[in-house]
């Protein structure tokens, strides 16, 4: 995504991303995920977070503008499977998404970044 748009991977985080999380066992597993319209990018989002309440911030006409670049979580589904559930219609749920995430160093760098101020 960030070599599609011409941005450094954390440009790409601060300008279109946030991280969602789910929780279990007293720890925290985040994902990246794109932001939503109108919302900061570049952070940790709140618990329930969903785009029930905002579309995708790269949706487009009603098109997905990075169809051909989306990660893993983002091919499984498009903006009009979302649901009040936390998961998409065919099953994709935020703890699916933590777990690929979890082993990624991308997230580790991402997760860092989110806790320091604007440069």
């Amino acid at each position: 995504m960030a070599r599609f748009l011409d941005l450094t991977e954390e440009e790409l985080f601060k300008q279109f991303l946030v991280l969602d999380y789910v929780e279990g066992f007293g720890e925290r597993s985040c994902y990246v995920s794109p932001a939503r319209k109108n919302d900061p990018p570049g952070r940790i989002v709140e618990a329930d977070w969903t785009f029930v309440d905002s579309p995708c911030i790269f949706l487009r006409d009603y098109k997905c503008s990075i169809e051909h670049v989306k990660p893993k979580g983002g091919r499984k589904f498009n903006c009009s499977l979302m649901t009040n559930s936390k998961s998409n219609v065919i099953g994709y749920s935020k703890k699916k998404a933590a777990q690929d995430w979890s082993k990624n160093d991308l997230l580790k760098r991402l997760v860092i970044l989110s806790a320091r101020p604007d440069d």
